[in-house]
């Protein structure tokens, strides 16, 4: 991420212009966020895709919902953006198709 407080691994699809190495039959992007303690990122995704997020680690808040480990979440097909919050450190994979 731009501040240092996190990465992003792109397996599919692409964000920013960067392309994951993983090809697929349909379009997806999956990406694999890791973000440290009090860091924060939006990421935006095509509206008219399914959009979901499983925490691996940690605990984040997304879109202003909590989420603690071990949690899955569908996201309603509303915006665009998904804004994260990490309050403590956290892993998580975000897809979308």
């Amino acid at each position: 991420m731009a501040d240092g407080k996190g990465e992003m691994e792109i397996i599919a699809g692409d964000f920013n212009g960067t392309k994951g190495a993983a090809s697929t039959f349909t379009p997806i992007h999956l990406f694999n966020l890791n973000l440290s303690k009090d860091a924060s990122t939006a990421v935006d995704f095509p509206a008219n895709y399914n959009t979901s997020l499983l925490v691996i680690e940690g605990a984040i808040t997304a879109n202003g919902e909590a989420v603690p480990t071990d949690h899955f979440v569908l996201f309603k097909n509303e915006g665009e953006t998904i804004e994260n919050y990490r309050y403590r450190r956290c892993e998580s994979i975000a897809f979308k198709r």
